[in-house]
């Protein structure tokens, strides 16, 4: 087994929770950050008994703060040398706006900043050694999204599902622009929909979608599998840059596929989380 350890955020339950049972099962070392150091030890001890696997490393990030995400990203590169997968796998759907500690609208913040400045945060360690994994959980609803320049934080008009959205579509843009910018040699990086998946961020569901998670979601164990093959399977490494679904590739919208608004994107993702360039 690859002693490089997976680092997956959102491990302490849903999706995430069930991907780290899997991988942990399998042998690999993971990293797993969460919003208090209990909670990250909590799931850590949780899956040791489950799975027997010891190697697991619990760490303190708030996806919602640069500053956490800056100083958790320097533990990693001080105590790590290299790893085998960074897998985003954290998100969240808030019915109403709200504010990240660094004042910005906070499922563009977590769901699309946070994984953008950590992977940047991790640049030399996942561009030096073996190939990396870069993997981002997305979802089928980016295909609804827009990304709003003229109004990039929703000040405007703020609806959760269309902040849901708009956020799946950045994950898939940046997959795409990590894919061209990044050295495929060192860096292969996918998107992926892991279906409709009963889990905790589905709370803030309304409406027709509350029915849809509740009568048609499935268990986290069937959103896991994407995750688990991306991560696993020699298969991800043939290409770099894709959309998968159900463990096979799949097209985008033609919107995820504009290589010039996902330049865009990332030049003003770089300005918000202060990346000189």
């Amino acid at each position: 087994m690859n002693a490089s350890p997976v680092l997956i955020t959102g491990a302490t339950s849903g999706i995430g929770r069930a991907t780290a049972l899997s991988l942990a099962q399998s042998g690999y070392p993971l990293i797993l950050p969460a919003r208090s150091l209990d909670r990250a030890e909590k799931a850590a001890a949780e899956i040791t008994a489950a799975t027997g696997n010891t190697e697991l490393y619990p760490f303190v990030c708030d996806l919602s703060s640069l500053a956490s995400i800056q100083d958790f990203a320097g533990q990693i590169n001080r105590q790590f040398t290299h790893l085998d997968t960074l897998l985003h796998n954290a998100g969240v759907w808030e019915p109403k706006r709200k504010l990240s500690k660094d004042g910005f609208e906070m499922t563009m913040a977590v769901n699309h900043l946070a994984p953008f400045y950590l992977t940047h945060l991790l640049e030399q360690m996942l561009t030096t050694g073996p190939v990396t994994r870069v993997i981002s959980v997305s979802s089928e609803a980016h295909r609804t999204g827009r990304i709003p320049f003229d109004d990039f934080q929703l000040h405007r008009r703020y609806i959760g599902l269309l902040a849901y959205s708009n956020s799946k579509l950045m994950n898939v843009m940046f997959t795409r622009s990590l894919a061209r910018k990044w050295d495929k040699a060192q860096v292969v990086a996918h998107a992926l929909h892991p279906g409709v998946i009963n889990t905790s961020i589905d709370r803030n569901a309304m409406g027709p979608m509350k029915l849809i998670f509740s009568s048609m979601g499935k268990p986290p164990e069937w959103g896991a599998r994407t995750s688990i093959f991306l991560t696993t399977s020699p298969e991800a490494l043939e290409a770099s840059g894709l959309y998968w679904k159900d463990k096979k590739t799949n097209s985008p919208s033609s919107r995820a596929q504009d290589d010039q608004m996902a330049d865009e994107l990332w030049k003003m993702s770089e300005q918000l989380c202060g990346i000189l360039t």
